[in-house]
């Protein structure tokens, strides 16, 4: 009786730490049969991501799976999209879903699947993890951010991608292949091709003034950061670089990065031709999405409502870049519309609250404002050291939230910077603009703002708050 009571208490404990689904993903013809096992009673399961596309702002999920199983119910409930049963009972312990690939950027969040010209295509297989939650209810309160609802369960499920002619995961090709992460995973004839520190597959319907910038801004890129944030902890990035068609009323730049990929899609007639203006935005977009393999990567936001650190540094980098790879006057361009833009954004709230206000591009623009000020803090230039030191303390990749931001800028002697940082986060900020002026003047930089008070006026560096 003692050993059966010890075996039931090892395996209550150990039920926690086991993962509640699988799934299994294979390739039929133009689309893609998921079948998601799910493995203890639950009458909602929660998609574990969920998002609205660009183009239409609408849930991506109901233009693209197809719910085979009879009497379940795929529905977007608030911000996130559920499975259902239809009787009002538990979900059955095996659901198929047969799935058309959805091939538009997302706010926010990964592009479902990556579609080559030549019919590869990448998987993204966070997309098929769920978790189940008490009720309906309890996933109408949650908002947008995936972790303002109860804590989801771990460790990773399995996620098995199968196609007759093979699957690739991290350069091995196999009938089937799991993966207990969020990875692509490539169906299809494509393979990736290695060229200095920069492995790639790039689209054969990529303009060509486009595949071959691409692959000379990202080598150049690479180099540009490893001298000054180090060498990666990731190793070599992998870029899986899409062509999403000469589109006639669109011009599109798509970019993310995921562990050691950086995931790239263009589309638009208009850059079917090498005008200067695409090339510039190509190779801004570019040194942008390199330096998120560090800043983004390496360095992880803590919380969603902190990402301005990593998107304003990886913002900031790119700008540094164009300084010295592309011309000065070219950064200082760039510059004076980050501070013009931030202001507008902080006219409509802190940044804590700016992706709920839908103002998501206030991250890029006021965190590069924000790393501006850090770089030209005591003697100047300090950006790159800043980072690299925070870099080299983290030999894999680390959360960072904005606590441990602020704390290590007080110990570089930067209390000012942080104590900058903690009101735009947190306002109220009255008259941003007058702010922003004054931030300017006070650190010496040369910015299109209106004339402002100097820093004194505006905040003391032991406090938070003006």
């Amino acid at each position: 009786m003692l050993a059966m009571s010890i075996l039931l208490a090892a395996l209550l404990l150990a039920e926690p730490n086991a993962p509640v689904m699988s799934a299994r993903i294979e390739r039929e013809e133009n689309r893609l049969v998921a079948t998601l096992s799910l493995d203890e009673p639950s009458n909602v399961w929660l998609f574990e991501r969920s998002a609205i596309d660009w183009d239409e702002e609408q849930p991506w999920r109901p233009r693209s799976f197809e719910v085979l199983t009879p009497d379940v119910e795929l529905r977007h409930v608030g911000h996130h999209d559920v499975l259902l049963s239809t009787d009002g009972g538990p979900v059955p312990s095996e659901v198929r879903i047969a799935v058309t690939p959805f091939t538009a950027d997302l706010q926010r969040d990964y592009t479902p699947v990556l579609a080559f010209t030549d019919g590869t295509m990448a998987v993204y297989s966070h997309h098929f993890v769920l978790a189940p939650v008490a009720d309906v209810d309890t996933v109408a309160a949650m908002t947008m951010d995936r972790d303002s609802g109860p804590p989801l369960r771990r460790p990773y499920p399995t996620v098995t991608f199968c196609d007759a002619d093979g699957v690739l995961v991290e350069g091995v090709r196999q009938r089937c292949t799991s993966v207990n992460e969020g990875r692509y995973a490539l169906f299809g004839a494509g393979e990736p091709v290695r060229a200095g520190p920069l492995t790639a597959l790039i689209d054969e319907g990529l303009p060509a003034w486009m595949a071959d910038s691409s692959r000379d801004t990202l080598l150049a890129a690479i180099d540009y950061y490893t001298e000054r944030f180090g060498t990666p902890v990731l190793g070599n990035p992998t870029a899986l670089i899409v062509w999403g068609g000469a589109t006639p009323d669109r011009t599109g730049f798509g970019g993310s990065s995921l562990d050691d990929m950086l995931l790239l899609r263009f589309e638009g007639a208009a850059l079917q031709s090498p005008e200067p203006r695409w090339r510039r935005a190509l190779t801004r977009h570019l040194l942008h999405e390199t330096a998120h393999y560090w800043i983004g990567q390496q360095v992880e936001y803590a919380a969603s409502s902190e990402a301005w650190i990593t998107e304003g540094g990886a913002e900031y980098a790119a700008i540094r870049a164009i300084g010295d790879l592309v011309s000065p006057g070219a950064m200082q361009a760039e510059l004076a519309g980050i501070w013009q833009r931030c202001g507008e954004w902080l006219e409509r709230g802190p940044l804590s609250t700016a992706r709920q206000r839908g103002d998501g591009r206030a991250y890029y623009d006021c965190g590069a404002v924000v790393h501006h000020l850090l770089d030209h803090a005591d003697s100047g230039d300090r950006y790159f050291a800043f980072w690299a030191e925070q870099l080299a303390a983290m030999p894999a990749p680390t959360p960072y939230p904005l606590a441990r931001f602020t704390t290590n800028l007080e110990t570089e002697g930067l209390a000012t910077a942080a104590s900058i940082i903690r009101w735009m986060n947190e306002g109220p900020i009255e008259d941003p603009q007058r702010l922003l002026a004054g931030l300017a003047a006070s650190a010496g930089l040369d910015v299109p703002v209106a004339p402002g008070d100097s820093l004194s006026a505006w905040i003391a560096p032991s406090s938070p708050t003006p």
